[in-house]
């Protein structure tokens, strides 16, 4: 066996990438030789899972984006365990949920197999093969390697030299042009190639938070939205959301060993980021590195080195005025925070507590208290109100609180402290997010734009708007479209005229019948009880054709 090192060769596409984090990647994942191989929606519970990598479109308006945005991302498809004969494996990916970004949260218990098939469902004008890594678990790998094409071949490298594994020994080591000199790692494992399918084994995964994401030129497929969250809980019977305890720590020569610390519920947040001039090169499938020599499209991307995002993340959305708020459960407890990078840019997320409800043991200060990172219990405990979250990194994190003032519930902030509080231009936005705290409603509402793009005249057309209650208290609301056009809007309001139970939820339909041509727009206005977002105004657009 042998590990891979910084030596190891990346493509030019790759190079912002390894710069970040190839010490995270390359110091975590076992090569050997070939003798010896999911924000919270679509939360996941056992050891054994089936993944689809399908394309996901944003729509237009929906972060203030202009046009929609093309995104890759993870489904979760349902079938027999790992024990079904891997010929008989592609029937489970007929029943997937939709494509989702981040990818489902995966759930296992340390010390048990982890088996995840992966299916490679891209199209468009843009496909790669692709893989899986979680890195911090070890596995053993089968790296792809490549000479890459001097000229455009096609966004599958058809017909470029490959070697699986490792490369050959230079024929004269002291000779930099020897042709084995000229291969680059394009994969970290074993690839799944467009419409097939492939299984990744991890042996007794350990106690921790992680990121899976692709492994093959990551830093196009990462960015692009093939990454999620798995959680490994320490012991069997634990599941997201209920009470459990985590992290128990050896001695170390500083001090005694310690006890797990336990916890009441807990919380994902992952960061990540949209360079949407990338999505649009994809989508339309100019990426590569070598553009056409006559009239190159103007989008044409040869590579990540000019990243630039726009639209800043957290669990798959920008905040904006209609953002949930994340529950963090009732007053007097404590709330484990699992914080993941997605991203290519280091996050430092940091508490606003306005309130003044946070009191963490020992100091009882409004600090959050580190456990691990990357998986690792710490040696020492440490409080701090901010983190700092390179690319590729996770930190948990746990918080306790108690009331104040008379409070019956209260947020508070977590957000960017680099500032990257925009959506494009517009304020407020960008990776900024609530935790609420106490026993009240809380209001959710997806989605949050509604485009019926263009409708014939007097055919009615519709859609659905989910409205859920993350509160601990019943939740009441009412929906009015208001606006220029709002007469050729309706709603359907039967399904939400008794109270919302907490964490449940109720599907409103919007109605669109258009009578003229031209463009048409409205606004959803959604009034509740919610303390913290008494309103919610989501845009509707539509035209009639």
């Amino acid at each position: 066996m042998y590990r891979t090192t910084d030596k190891t060769t990346l493509g030019p596409e790759d190079m912002k990438m390894t710069y970040r984090t190839a010490i995270k990647y390359l110091s975590t994942f076992v090569l050997v030789p070939a003798s010896l191989i999911i924000f919270l929606a679509g939360m996941a519970i056992g050891e054994d899972y089936f993944l689809r990598e399908g394309v996901k479109i944003i729509p237009a308006h929906t972060f203030n984006n202009p046009r929609p945005i093309t995104m890759w991302g993870f489904a979760r498809c349902f079938g027999n365990t790992a024990a079904v004969a891997f010929a008989n494996r592609s029937s489970v990916f007929t029943n997937c949920s939709s494509v989702q970004v981040p990818g489902p949260t995966l759930t296992a218990t340390a010390g048990n197999t982890l088996n995840i098939t992966v299916q490679n469902g891209l199209n468009g004008l843009y496909q790669e093969p692709v893989s899986l890594i979680i890195p911090g678990q070890i596995k053993t790998m089968a790296p792809v390697w490549m000479i890459p094409p001097k000229k455009p071949q096609g966004p599958n490298w058809p017909g470029a030299q490959v070697r699986t594994v490792s490369r050959n020994a230079p024929g004269n080591p002291a000779n930099q042009n020897d042709l084995e000199y000229q291969f680059r790692v394009r994969s970290f494992d074993t690839e799944t190639a467009v419409g097939g399918t492939q299984i990744y084994t991890w042996t007794g995964v350990k106690e921790g938070t992680y990121l899976y994401q692709s492994g093959t030129h990551p830093a196009v497929q990462v960015q692009m939205g093939l990454y999620g969250p798995l959680i490994v809980y320490p012991s069997a019977g634990q599941v997201f959301g209920a009470p459990g305890s985590v992290y128990a720590a050896p001695a170390t020569p500083g001090g005694a060993a310690r006890a797990p610390t336990p916890y009441n519920t807990e919380a994902v947040l992952l960061f990540s980021e949209i360079d949407p001039a990338l999505h649009d090169a994809i989508a339309t499938g100019h990426y590569g590195p070598n553009p056409p020599l006559l009239n190159p499209p103007a989008n044409w991307m040869t590579s990540t080195v000019n990243y630039a995002p726009r639209y800043f993340l957290i669990n798959g959305n920008p905040y904006s005025a209609n953002s949930p708020t994340i529950p963090a459960g009732n007053f007097g407890q404590t709330v484990l925070l699992r914080f993941l990078n997605a991203g290519l840019a280091t996050k430092v997320p940091a508490l606003q507590d306005t309130f003044n409800i946070i009191q963490t043991p020992p100091a009882n200060m409004p600090y959050m208290t580190v456990l691990a990172e990357d998986g690792y219990p710490v040696p020492w405990l440490k409080q701090q109100y901010s983190l700092l979250l390179p690319a590729g990194k996770t930190m948990d994190a746990v918080i306790s609180t108690t009331s104040s003032a008379g409070l019956i519930g209260a947020n508070i902030a977590l957000y960017d402290r680099r500032l990257n509080l925009t959506n494009s231009s517009l304020t407020s936005g960008g990776q900024l997010t609530y935790l609420n705290v106490g026993s009240v409603p809380a209001v959710n509402v997806f989605s949050t734009v509604i485009d019926f793009n263009t409708v014939q005249l007097f055919r009615p057309a519709q859609q659905v708007v989910t409205i859920k209650n993350n509160g601990l208290q019943n939740l009441v609301v009412s929906v009015v479209p208001f606006g220029q056009d709002a007469a050729e809007f309706q709603t359907n309001m039967s399904a939400a005229l008794a109270p919302i139970l907490p964490g449940k939820s109720v599907s409103i339909t919007v109605f669109f019948l258009p009578t003229t041509k031209g463009p048409k727009s409205a606004t959803l206005h959604i009034i509740s009880n919610d303390l913290n977002q008494g309103t919610i105004d989501i845009p509707i657009f539509a035209a009639g054709l």
